[in-house]
């Protein structure tokens, strides 16, 4: 898994949502299936909803404008954050989370982390609670790197490795949510 994001420079100064909360990081990870092992990649689950396509654009006015047209003000080229409602998104955790355990004859007692999408603690506290699984076991680092989208559950990752949270042969869940709203859920043995 490879992600890049450098949100916070385009961020507008007066939309608290972006502003304060967005991070830039760009990190690799990779994952593979390890040789004569049952570790690495196992399973992935996929889900998208285009109704809120228009909730979040970068740049505001679209690529087409800013390549077209010089006079773009700054803030036509930031990116446009219109209020609305995530929680059918961070609920889409919980379905494919226990799709892919099912399809995988995993149960959640199985799983030692979780490494959800940094947006907000509260979302993954909502998944947490909708899964009924303990909050220890889903990974925060937004308070210390901030949003920094794609890559956000690759650091939680991270992190993880390096406070040695996991042990060979571990199951962890990767899950994360963009704009739009479209989801991807990865299954993987540690």
């Amino acid at each position: 898994m490879v992600g890049s994001d450098q949100l916070n420079r385009y961020s507008r100064y007066r939309e608290a949502i972006t502003y304060s909360n967005f991070g830039d990081s760009a990190c690799a990870l990779l994952i593979e299936n390890v040789y004569n092992t049952e570790r690495g990649f196992i399973d992935s689950d996929y889900y998208t909803n285009s109704s809120n396509h228009n909730k979040i654009l970068l740049p505001a006015k679209g690529m087409t404008c800013v390549i077209k047209d010089r006079s773009l003000s700054t803030q036509d080229k930031l990116v446009k954050w219109d209020q609305f409602d995530l929680s059918g998104a961070f609920y889409s955790a919980k379905i494919s989370i226990e799709d892919i355990l099912f399809h995988n004859n995993i149960g959640k007692k199985d799983i030692k982390k979780y490494f959800l999408s940094q947006f907000a603690l509260k979302n993954i506290e909502s998944v947490a609670s909708d899964l009924n699984e303990d909050i220890s076991k889903f990974k925060f680092i937004g308070d210390e790197f901030g949003y920094t989208g794609t890559t956000s559950p690759m650091l939680a990752y991270a992190k993880a490795v390096e406070e040695e949270e996991l042990e060979i042969g571990d199951y962890v869940i990767f899950w994360t949510v963009g704009a739009g709203t479209t989801c991807a859920c990865s299954l993987y043995r540690y």
